[in-house]
């Protein structure tokens, strides 16, 4: 089986060593959440959501917006590139997502969905820049031309799925409240990390002038999706155009936690949900905080998006990675991994790899792999239809 976890091009990461402060040393208790075996090879999620009368199916359309059809629905993309026991209709840690009323309105689920966004260095390899042409372009997921907005700045395949992906769930809330007076609808929220590159250890939420989305979990029925809007919300994701940093894990699941837990109801039935997007390992000097940070999250799933280089393999795209960090920890002053009282106590640099490259999928339900990141919107948009489903 192929090596699932790969990481762009970190050649930035030295210098960045320098500058950054160090992980929190703070120390959390909690089990490392356990994986679900189970997969169901017969389930299908076919992006479709139909009420019990089975005439008419809510359908994803591939523009962005949502339509109501008595027609068949579309499949989303198959089970290639996935990993961690993800079958079409199965996520590991989805199946206890309860189906009560107060969440369900047929067969279609309100979730509390925190977006957390991998925004290092190894995304765009020159940050702010718009790349050109295939063999121009540098990094997991840099700036494009021929926006579909029309703006002059380009975009992220980051920046377009997550923007595709609020404005689904925003359209199909407000088709089912529209039938179903009683249903809540979603929330929705955004960080990213890290917040620069002189702030390692700092995450940042998302917010937007004029956008109504404040810097919190935001009801998806309290947002007008009209032009202003989407442009306001579109502008607010150009913050993936400007990456910096390396990618410390510990710092994406605190951001998580705070999202989702800052003024939660206890009584709130509805269920969180973690969709992490990034293209890299764990850089963290102690793989031990970051088990301790997604613990903090307990039982709330998370599904992890590995985006990486078309044509990579795991070699070739860890290397960089791998060179960079055994250079750090290889440097007297840095002695990055085995800093003194800031390490795990692992003996050389072999062993503290090796439990990098196992991290992603013990902190994750399931790890999505996505070859190429103009893939992400589709494979956020299947991954979602699962969740949402109360089937």
């Amino acid at each position: 089986m192929r090596q699932i976890f790969r990481t762009g091009h970190f050649q930035a990461l030295l210098p960045l060593f320098a500058l950054a402060a160090a992980c929190s040393a703070s120390n959390f208790k909690g089990a490392t959440p356990q994986k679900d075996p189970k997969q169901d090879a017969n389930s299908k999620n076919n992006g479709a959501l139909k009420n019990s009368a089975g005439k008419e199916k809510l359908q994803r359309a591939d523009d962005g917006s949502e339509n109501m059809t008595a027609e068949g629905s579309k499949n989303g993309p198959g089970s290639e590139n996935v990993n961690g026991g993800l079958s079409q209709g199965k996520i590991p840690g989805s199946e206890g997502l309860p189906t009560s009323p107060q969440v369900c309105s047929e067969e279609y689920r309100a979730l509390r969905i925190a977006i957390v966004v991998d925004n290092t260095l190894s995304n765009n390899c020159t940050p702010g820049v718009v790349q050109t042409g295939e063999g121009g372009w540098c990094g997991t997921d840099p700036i494009k031309p021929n926006s579909p907005r029309g703006d002059a700045d380009g975009f992220t395949e980051r920046q377009n799925a997550i923007f595709r992906t609020i404005l689904k769930v925003t359209n199909l809330d407000k088709q089912v409240s529209s039938k179903d007076p009683a249903f809540r609808g979603s929330e929705v929220g955004i960080v990213s990390f890290p917040r620069s590159g002189e702030e390692y250890d700092k995450y940042k939420l998302h917010s937007g002038a004029g956008t109504i989305f404040p810097e919190k979990m935001t009801s998806s029925l309290s947002l007008v999706p009209d032009d202003t809007f989407q442009n306001n919300l579109w502008n607010m994701l150009k913050f993936t155009h400007k990456p910096a940093g390396a990618t410390p894990y510990e710092v994406a699941f605190k951001g998580a936690h705070d999202l989702l837990k800052a003024g939660r109801n206890p009584q709130d039935p509805r269920p969180d949900v973690v969709l992490f997007i990034t293209d890299g390992l764990p850089t963290d000097q102690r793989p031990s905080l970051v088990r301790a940070a997604r613990a903090m999250l307990g039982t709330t799933p998370v599904i992890l998006f590995s985006l990486y280089e078309p044509g990579k393999n795991s070699e070739t795209q860890n290397a960089p990675a791998k060179s960079t960090l055994s250079d750090g920890w290889n440097s007297p002053t840095l002695q990055w991994g085995h800093r003194p009282n800031e390490n795990d106590g692992y003996p050389n640099f072999e062993s503290y790899w090796k439990e990098l490259l196992k991290l992603p999928s013990e902190i994750s339900n399931s790890v999505i792999e996505v070859e190429g990141s103009q893939k992400l919107n589709a494979e956020l948009d299947r991954i979602l239809g699962v969740l949402q489903s109360c089937k």
